[in-house]
């Protein structure tokens, strides 16, 4: 996505050594991290403690007590928040939890994230990215996971994907938009935007055709009748080649509708 706009890579936090290590900014990702922390899935039943937003917001307040002027650092900046709340649900559908459980987990993944906009511009930020999650039913791990005792009518037939689990990130996605809207309502002078990655996605799965050559794609219509094809064909996001063509897509895609 930077590169779409011309713009520099930001420094892990973890990787850099000193205030010049940040000169272009600093991310603060953490793999598999969740939005919502350790008590919350022991609470829920699930023995997992994840790092979670609130490690990643700590590591932000340690940065940035290491900045001069702060509210100048992020009243220029960019903050990019997300995508993030995808890794609850994931390792809730792992293990075992009742669909309808986890969806009732929604909510409390969004207002993580509209706390910590809300902290942010407190901070002094006033321009935001916001992403909203991916289309699980096409994720190969839920196709594999979940596909082989569904029925036909379980899958969308424009692209082979599970369909209830991409009706789940698009409630999802609606949850977060309004809570987005409202934090713009609240903040009429931050500027805060969606980034449909949902969309963007889908719009990849649904004519792959025209982003990258026949084969990439070819396990999709028929997904739900062999794992392997989806592993030989369909990389999604796991590092290697494919998957950066893919993402270099969803980057041009999302940009383009944009714009």
């Amino acid at each position: 996505m930077p590169q779409e706009f011309g713009l520099a890579n930001v420094t892990a936090i973890q990787a850099g050594t000193a205030p010049g290590d940040f000169q272009h900014g600093a991310n603060f990702a953490i793999i598999s991290a969740t939005a919502n922390n350790g008590s919350f899935f022991t609470s829920n039943g699930m023995s997992i403690n994840p790092y979670s937003l609130d490690t990643q917001m700590l590591w932000f307040r340690s940065h940035l007590r290491s900045q001069q002027n702060v509210s100048d650092v992020l009243g220029g900046a960019l903050v990019a928040l997300g995508e993030i709340g995808g890794n609850d649900y994931n390792f809730a559908f792992s293990s075992g939890v009742a669909r309808e459980k986890v969806r009732a987990f929604v909510p409390a993944v969004v207002d993580k994230l509209g706390a910590a906009v809300e902290e942010l511009i407190g901070m002094g930020a006033r321009a935001f990215v916001v992403p909203g999650n991916l289309p699980f039913g096409c994720a190969p791990l839920y196709l594999r996971r979940f596909g082989a005792a569904r029925a036909e009518w379980d899958y969308d037939p424009r692209t082979g994907c599970l369909a209830w689990f991409n009706r789940f990130a698009e409630y999802h996605n609606r949850l977060l938009n309004a809570r987005l809207d409202a934090l713009r309502q609240k903040h009429p002078d931050v500027t805060i935007v969606y980034a449909d990655w949902y969309g963007a996605m889908m719009s990849i799965f649904q004519a792959p055709g025209k982003l990258a050559p026949g084969a990439l794609f070819a396990g999709m219509a028929t997904s739900h009748q062999s794992a392997f094809r989806i592993c030989q064909f369909f990389r999604h996001d796991n590092v290697g080649p494919v998957a950066l063509e893919t993402l270099s897509g969803k980057a041009t895609t999302m940009v383009t509708q944009g714009s």
